[in-house]
């Protein structure tokens, strides 16, 4: 709260001009001063009364300058040309000029009417001084989160820019860009007796986001290799998603899914992968298979339809795109559309890859974050990988 405080010039003039009982009324509103050099704020009002009926007005534009009041309060019978000549004044100190009988001032009758209006403007530029002061202190709060975002976002990129895992027959690559849109994406692996569970999902919403990396985090500890147990993960996550289905789309321009899901096992002896793409998942390999996106919602109504199978093979890659990297690319990088850029990248070094992929996508783009949550991820086969033929 800003403190009504008002420095007066010529106080005892003033009062002694109001009379005891105006002069109580305007003590009892505000925390009225008198002027001196010392222990002024710049957000004070001074209020500089005139009692003069013969004032020069050339000296009076000295004092102005050198006391430099906020308000000037005129008891001068001066003419509506002077009076005009008097505001037109170069004072950029100066917030407001008064004549003593547009205010009423000495009206012995009129006690109510009398202080009205200088009291309305008194309380103007109390509440302009405190919207000014919650003004700065908001920009201060938002400029300070701002701050911390970038810090904790230029600490990420320092601290884990690319995750490696290293497992038997397979080396893992990711990369991952924040976005500053609702929801995000999130993937993690999964490992039982000779099978490797890959669990990728992007969300528009924080709190499904939440519910469904929850599910992922009891789930895995049951997870036991078998195909029946990542369909029941499916059958998870699906139950967590059907409350949010078209949601989103009714409220705002994000005409996001939901949840979209990239969910499959790779059996360590065979090299085989089998699962289910739900959304703007794309994956591609180095022997040529392309799975596109598939617009099914995640629900094992629509597995059958959301269902892949293939077979990886040694020293061989598998490429898989996030929906975020559609999103935010519009389908193309460097103006080639997505699936052939991964097709023409793939066969690079696994970090080469997906380094393109994010220079691509933030090429001719100054901002600190993507629109949407961007991740790229390439599970590379050892050469050495000793499988059952």
């Amino acid at each position: 709260m800003v403190d009504r405080k008002v420095i007066i010039i010529n106080s005892d003039e003033l009062f002694c001009a109001l009379g005891s009982e105006k002069s109580a009324l305007l003590k009892h509103n505000y925390d009225l001063q008198v002027h001196s050099k010392s222990g002024e704020s710049e957000k004070d009002i001074i209020l500089f009364f005139v009692n003069s009926v013969a004032r020069d007005l050339a000296q009076l534009w000295k004092t102005l300058e050198r006391s430099r009041p906020t308000i000037v309060l005129l008891n001068c019978e001066l003419s509506a040309q002077t009076f005009h000549e008097v505001t037109q004044q170069d004072l950029s100190h100066l917030w407001a000029v008064m004549r003593v009988d547009q205010i009423d001032l000495f009206g012995q009758n009129h006690l109510q009417n009398s202080l009205g209006l200088l009291g309305r403007l008194l309380d103007a530029y109390f509440s302009q001084i405190e919207l000014e002061h919650y003004s700065t202190a908001l920009n201060q709060v938002l400029a300070s989160t701002l701050a911390e975002l970038h810090r904790a976002r230029h600490i990420h990129e320092k601290i884990v820019p690319v995750r490696r895992q290293s497992l038997k027959n397979f080396e893992i690559l990711s990369k991952y860009g924040a976005g500053d849109s609702p929801g995000g994406e999130f993937f993690d692996v999964a490992i039982s007796d000779g099978t490797l569970a890959y669990v990728h999902f992007s969300s528009n919403s924080y709190v499904l986001n939440s519910k469904a990396l929850t599910v992922f985090e009891v789930w895995r500890p049951t997870y036991n290799g078998q195909y029946s147990s990542l369909d029941e993960l499916l059958k998870l996550l699906s139950r967590e998603a059907i409350p949010y289905q078209n949601r989103g789309q009714n409220k705002s321009n994000d005409n996001r899914p939901a949840l979209e899901l990239c969910l499959f096992q790779i059996n360590n002896k065979t090299l085989e992968v089998c699962g289910w793409l739900f959304g703007g998942f794309s994956m591609i390999s180095t022997n040529g298979l392309v799975f596109d996106k598939k617009d099914f919602p995640v629900s094992p109504t629509f597995a059958d339809q959301a269902y892949i199978s293939f077979k990886l093979e040694r020293g061989g890659k598998l490429l898989i795109i996030s929906p975020g990297v559609h999103y935010n690319s519009g389908g193309f990088l460097n103006k080639t559309p997505i699936l052939k850029f991964g097709l023409e990248n793939i066969t690079a070094p696994s970090l080469k890859c997906v380094n393109e992929i994010f220079f691509q996508l933030k090429k001719g783009d100054d901002s600190e974050f993507y629109k949407y949550d961007v991740t790229a991820t390439v599970i590379e086969v050892s050469q050495n990988a000793i499988i059952k033929i």
